[in-house]
């Protein structure tokens, strides 16, 4: 009698788990979902509304973003140091939980996981501390045609990451079709 009990306890815990995982990953990818579409909503807004401001006319532009204290915007704001590590984090959790998968659901998550992590990256290493020289700090210790060449390349290069991050997007909402099928 105790063997055949050991038996049954050792499958309806294998069965448990089993739940448990497959519910956690149904759930992360849906997290990873919600928090890329608020970062790349929020990107898109911010590139259409808030960076023409400091960019309609570089340099003159750029020196003279944000000089009054009372109604000062901030592109680093708090929201952006919370939100690109939370998408950053999830993308990591989706990248490892994506690679343990199967099909065609693996290969849209990886793709739009590594995809975010790179562009996370690549926004802690380039995107943050040019937006700093150029609106903190109004380009201090730049000649007005550096400036003009940072505020160009930024730019230039936020076009190609907003692009990135739809692309990144999409993939990551036919991950999530591709597991609708699939049952918890």
């Amino acid at each position: 009698l105790t063997p055949v009990f050991c038996l049954l306890i050792h499958r309806s815990s294998f069965r448990i788990h089993h739940f448990f995982m497959r519910l956690f990953a149904r759930v992360s990818l849906w997290l990873f979902v919600v928090a890329l579409s608020l970062q790349m909503g929020a990107g898109l807004y911010e590139m259409r509304v808030v960076t023409p401001l400091w960019s309609a006319s570089p340099p003159a532009s750029v020196r003279a973003w944000n000089t009054d204290g009372a109604r000062a915007i901030e592109p680093r704001a708090k929201f952006w140091r919370y939100c690109t590590a939370a998408v950053g984090l999830a993308a990591a959790l989706e990248l490892v939980a994506g690679s343990k998968k199967g099909g065609r659901e693996r290969q849209w998550l990886v793709a739009s996981s590594a995809t975010v992590v790179v562009l996370v990256l690549s926004t802690y290493l380039y995107f943050a501390p040019s937006l700093a020289l150029l609106l903190e700090r109004r380009g201090a210790g730049l000649s007005d045609e550096q400036v003009i060449e940072r505020a160009g390349s930024w730019l230039w290069l936020g076009r190609v990451r907003a692009a990135a991050y739809v692309l990144a997007w999409l993939a990551a909402l036919k991950a999530l079709s591709v597991s609708g099928g699939q049952k918890v």
